[in-house]
């Protein structure tokens, strides 16, 4: 028998053995491994795109199907991202600050029944970019945000009031 790694011929001591040594199926399995690793990253990335716009109409329910809640509302905010690069760059609504703003779903996740479509939870609308710390206090109700009716998307006058 010829060993897979090094090419050198031994006789095999148990059944579908592929290596002379131990150190041989290593260094194999390693090398293997990695390439393998690469080609299965290059893989998903290829697809991830192509997926995420998939996903768009579909329902709340068909999308966590098997799923566990906190999975599916970060594979929601994920989408956001993806489906709305353009607000990336934007500053935070309230405070201006520029250097990481996340978005923040104003109508929350939770609030959309089971029927909801996906692109109807990350509408535009329903989406406002709040740096981490804006975000926090909105999520845990220490302000509200107040939108005027006649504003479009990207002039929206925002005000917003301290709950104590």
């Amino acid at each position: 028998m010829q060993c897979k790694e090094c090419d050198n011929e031994f006789t095999e001591s148990t059944v579908n053995q592929k290596f002379c040594s131990k150190q041989c199926g290593n260094r194999y399995r390693i090398r293997h491994w990695k390439r393998e690793k690469r080609a299965v990253k290059k893989r998903s990335q290829e697809g991830y795109h192509q997926r995420s716009w998939d996903v768009m109409n579909l329902t709340v329910n068909e999308y966590t199907k098997g799923q566990g809640v906190a999975k599916f509302k970060r594979g929601i905010r994920n989408f956001a991202w993806t489906w709305h690069p353009e607000f990336k760059n934007l500053p935070c609504h309230v405070c201006n600050y520029n250097r990481h703003v996340e978005y923040a779903h104003i109508k929350s996740i939770t609030s959309f029944n089971g029927t909801a479509l996906l692109r109807e939870i990350n509408a535009k609308d329903n989406l406002i970019q709040l740096c981490p710390n804006c975000h926090w206090e909105y999520d845990n109700k220490l302000f509200s945000l107040i939108f005027a009716q006649d504003d479009t998307r990207d002039s929206r006058a925002i005000s917003y009031l301290h709950e104590e």
